[in-house]
């Protein structure tokens, strides 16, 4: 099965975002301190869908036919 590894950064800065829940074909994975999460999968057209107490959710689609690594830019939440 293909590797998929799924990197979380601030779309602003290009820090990792550590703690993120990223969604993948049914499966789960909270990304480590360098914001990466590691998914094996069947190939196929996945969506990715990123969450996070600190970030804005942020969805994009893949086709997974062969290991992958993509970086997802998400928006940090700001509170006043």
């Amino acid at each position: 099965m293909p590797r998929l590894v799924v990197h979380v950064v601030d779309e602003f800065d290009g820090s990792p975002i550590p703690d993120a829940i990223v969604f993948v074909g049914g499966e789960k994975e909270i990304t480590d301190r360098n914001g990466v999460a590691i998914f094996y999968l069947p190939k196929g057209q996945y969506e990715i869908e990123v969450r996070g107490q600190i970030i804005f959710p942020k969805k994009t689609i893949i086709v997974l036919d062969h290991d992958k690594a993509i970086t997802v830019r998400v928006t940090k939440r700001t509170w006043v």
